[in-house]
């Protein structure tokens, strides 16, 4: 309920920090969280793009396919004067009906057997997009990933044009 805060955000630590934390609950699978750097530093608010990426990170190891290590990437690239925040993975993916249904609260990807979360977390994310003056995009192929992305405002110093 705090006001949002738009400010200078280093993605990098803590991407990092959210790649230890769920390091172990992506080995234990044979899989990976990682982090490609280098990271653009988006403008935001702190405490929501962390909720946003813990959300899409935990979505992410929740979605994995059966027999099939997850791996789970966490990018943030600058595209001019803006930062396409994304956390993509190699998991069941959505089939385009689902893809808008997937953001509403207690709703869960039909026919998965995630076992683990509330039903709620890509709602937080898209609140938390929203909030920031986004939305989230979903880029995805059944049985074989999904890439959630988040544009924002980049806060890299650029050189004067000529």
């Amino acid at each position: 309920r705090a006001a949002v805060r738009r400010e200078r955000v280093p993605i990098l630590p803590i991407a990092k920090r959210l790649a230890t934390t769920f390091a172990q609950r992506a080995e234990e699978r044979g899989g990976t969280v990682e982090v490609i750097e280098p990271m653009a530093t988006p403008i935001g608010d702190p405490t929501l793009l962390e909720e946003l990426l813990i959300n899409l990170v935990d979505n992410a190891l929740n979605y994995g396919r059966p027999d099939v290590p997850p791996r789970v990437c966490i990018a943030a690239i600058c595209l001019g004067d803006t930062v396409k925040l994304s956390v993509s993975d190699n998991g069941v993916g959505i089939p385009e009906d689902q893809r808008e249904r997937i953001f509403e609260v207690f709703t869960r990807l039909p026919g998965t057997d995630a076992e683990q979360g509330t039903g709620i977390g890509l709602a937080i994310v898209r609140k938390a997009a929203r909030s920031m003056g986004s939305d989230v995009t979903v880029e995805s192929e059944v049985g074989a990933g999904t890439a959630f992305s988040v544009l924002l405002p980049c806060a890299e110093d650029r050189p004067p044009r000529s």
